[in-house]
């Protein structure tokens, strides 16, 4: 289980699907490649976004949707919950069907103690911000977010801000592609995949800066 991290003047929530190898060996989420690459786009260094935040060098908050591996490859399947045996299965085929898909199986599934927790975490996470703006990385992740929030496929919005209700107040969401490498084309990661930079520009715009003290 990787803990999320939760950083009292964040610029922004950063939510992802769920770690790997890097971070069941670290303890702390994004600090594999796909952390290396949000570092790149968003600090301009190579080193891991994750630990940046964990140290207090990056005022970015991060929550996994899950806080166990979802990908199977890493040991211990057999003891995942029915739910994440069951998002791992899916086949995809393109963005809309998997994501009603991932949205039909969170309806049916009888494991709410994992979605509930998932609610709870970032919502503290939304809470102890500084900023009210979430970055949501990867189909899963989005699916998981607008099933738990009641987000609908017409409000959602893709690489483009929109808003969403939230206790007496409201946040802004930024979906956006999962950073893993694995994810992108011909093994690069879209958020550095040129054909994407003005989608990723405007991911930027909308986090900020998130050196201490810079912004």
């Amino acid at each position: 289980m990787i803990s999320d991290i939760f950083v009292e003047q964040a610029q922004a929530v950063l939510v992802v699907e769920s770690p790997h190898y890097d971070e069941l060996s670290t303890g702390i989420p994004l600090s594999g490649e796909s952390g290396r690459v949000v570092g790149r786009i968003l600090m301009n260094t190579d080193s891991p976004i994750g630990p940046l935040c964990h140290e207090g060098k990056a005022e970015l908050s991060i929550v996994n949707t899950f806080c166990q591996p979802l990908k199977f490859d890493v040991e211990g399947e057999e003891c995942r919950p029915a739910l994440m045996k069951l998002l791992n299965s899916l086949a995809y085929e393109n963005p809309r069907s998997y994501k009603n898909k991932i949205k039909r199986i969170l309806q049916e599934s009888q494991d709410r103690q994992l979605l509930d927790d998932y609610s709870r975490r970032l919502t503290s996470a939304l809470e102890t911000a500084l900023s009210k703006k979430l970055v949501v990385c990867g189909l899963i992740a989005q699916s998981v977010f607008e099933w738990t929030f009641g987000v609908s496929d017409d409000k959602a919005r893709f690489t483009m801000p929109f808003c969403v209700p939230f206790e007496l107040c409201s946040f802004t969401v930024f979906n956006v592609w999962h950073p893993s490498p694995s994810s992108g084309e011909d093994g690069i990661s879209s958020w550095e995949n040129p054909c994407y930079s003005s989608a990723i520009g405007r991911l930027k715009n909308f986090i900020g800066p998130i050196t201490p003290h810079q912004s």
